[in-house]
């Protein structure tokens, strides 16, 4: 744990969130602690279900943050989070000029985002009947808009964001989706961007724990197309899991 005071803060508030990623940091007034300054995707917060979301549309509901940056903080496209606010009642267009502003913008998005037929062009995921139901959480089949930004992601291993390998196949494959969580995010895309995985294990009788560290981060509801192989060894010996991702956005 470090401490920065006030005015150091002010000064150089970039240095005070740099040490934040790497310990908590105390912020000191007149050698008094005033609060705490902690770097949230380390302890994996941000990537828990539907707390971006949460954050954002209480941000949002304050007017601490315009819809466009709600949306974005939110990790989900405007159209989606302006029906999210709509059925929770809050208003989408609040009444100070900066916010109307950017507020108009994004629903510019949104309405530039929504076809002649009134629906929100998206990757369409199916199964079709004439092959077996899938056997897990995936797609047999994606189909993406032509107009669609694609995202390539390599191959993402069990180590977080200070270069830390972590133990064992639960921790590997948890740490393995909040990076590419990061990674879409970092790009302006969300989970429900993904249209394929690749995932290579090392012991097939780790796949149930692969499975649950999926569903934890990604969730039930996304589906996309999965290939999943067990191979002798990867990078490094203590390696147990690396997942490819690809990503679609109309």
């Amino acid at each position: 744990m470090k401490a920065v005071g006030v005015r150091q803060l002010k000064s150089n508030p970039s240095a005070a969130l740099r040490e934040a990623r790497e310990c908590p940091v105390v912020v000191l007034n007149r050698h008094q602690p005033e609060a705490l300054l902690v770097h949230l995707d380390e302890d994996s917060l941000l990537t828990e279900p539907g707390i971006r979301q949460a954050l954002a549309t209480a941000l949002f509901r304050e007017q601490s943050l315009s819809l466009g940056r709600a949306a974005r903080f939110a990790a989900i496209a405007p159209a989606e989070f302006i029906r999210h606010v709509s059925r929770l009642g809050i208003p989408v267009v609040r009444s100070t000029t900066a916010t109307v502003r950017e507020d108009m913008e994004a629903l510019a998005v949104h309405h530039g985002s929504i076809g002649n037929d009134g629906e929100t062009a998206m990757n369409e995921f199916s199964n079709p009947k004439q092959v077996h139901p899938p056997l897990g959480a995936y797609s047999h089949t994606v189909k993406v808009p032509p107009n669609a930004t694609w995202l390539i992601l390599s191959g993402q291993v069990g180590v977080n964001a200070s270069g830390k390998l972590q133990t064992g196949m639960k921790r590997q494959a948890e740490q393995v989706f909040r990076n590419i969580l990061a990674c879409l995010r970092a790009n302006r895309m969300r989970k429900e961007d993904l249209v394929k995985l690749v995932v290579y294990l090392t012991d097939p009788r780790q796949i149930e724990d692969y499975r649950a560290a999926r569903n934890k981060l990604l969730g039930t509801d996304v589906r996309p197309a999965s290939t999943l192989l067990v191979i002798d060894g990867l990078a490094q010996p203590d390696m147990l899991i690396e997942v490819e991702a690809w990503a679609a956005k109309e």
